[in-house]
């Protein structure tokens, strides 16, 4: 393969990837996409499901203060339900990973022969000659912590970086997160709770306008810190925002006995 067709294509990035403005936007990226994940999946619950909160009563005499009620209601709960759900399978998961971690370091210190073993096999299974991978565990096995990383990401498909996860800061994240976007379907019965304004159809139009700039926002964020094409990215955010609240939307029309 020629130089410049390797630096546009491997297995992991697919052909007419350009893998040097790839690495380039990678290094400038490092602070804070750890908590991606939990921004988006807090953001796009709390937009989605306050929007679908609002939906179940829309068209109803219930006056705007009493959706806004529901909808304050709604976004308390959900958000500190997301947030400890995000703190407790973050805890979980570096737990599993410290144990496995622990279980791995104990085998290198009394089995390490079989961990070569293991390594090697694994190597010549991705096309090494048994000569060149055997090298290969001899370098990396005379670095213990290096040995156990190689392990683990290898042996188990764990990335030992993870294990450095704050379980308080993902759940933070995740909480403030369904709040910042939760809010926005909400901003309108604030104004028109406030101005004593009680068009419902203008409020849910305004309200349902606010969700899909929320679903745009996290698309465009998440597109920014993974280094994902953002129309890809957008889209594929307010696609799946949008199938979400539509089977919300759905049930809650049909437990009223209303067609969609």
């Amino acid at each position: 393969m020629s130089e410049s067709a390797a630096s546009t294509f491997t297995p992991r990035h697919g052909p007419g990837v350009d893998l040097e403005k790839l690495v380039s936007t990678e290094k400038h990226k490092g602070g804070g996409t750890e908590y991606v994940k939990s921004i988006v999946y807090g953001g796009l619950d709390g937009v989605v499901s306050i929007l679908v909160s609002v939906a179940s009563v829309y068209g109803s005499p219930v006056g705007i203060k009493f959706i806004l009620a529901l909808g304050a209601a709604k976004l308390a709960a959900g958000a500190f339900s997301m947030g400890i759900g995000d703190f407790l399978s973050t805890k979980a998961e570096v737990d599993f990973i410290v144990r496995e971690r622990l279980r791995e370091e104990w085998e290198v210190d009394n089995y390490i022969e079989g961990e070569r073993a293991e390594m090697i096999e694994i190597y010549v299974n991705y096309g090494l000659s048994k000569q060149a991978a055997t090298e290969v565990v001899e370098i990396i096995s005379k670095n213990k912590q290096t040995f156990v990383n190689t392990m683990m990401v290898e042996e188990l498909g764990l990335n030992p970086e993870d294990i450095d996860q704050s379980p308080l800061k993902h759940g933070l994240v995740n909480f403030g997160s369904f709040l910042l976007f939760g809010i926005l379907p909400l901003l309108v019965y604030i104004a028109f709770a406030i101005d004593g304004n009680e068009d419902d159809n203008l409020a849910f139009a305004i309200s349902a306008g606010m969700t899909g700039f929320g679903l745009l926002s996290l698309g465009v964020g998440k597109a920014f810190f993974t280094g994902t094409p953002y129309i890809s990215s957008t889209l594929m955010t307010l696609l799946c925002g949008c199938a979400s609240g539509a089977v919300g939307f759905g049930i809650a029309y049909a437990f009223r006995g209303e067609s969609v």
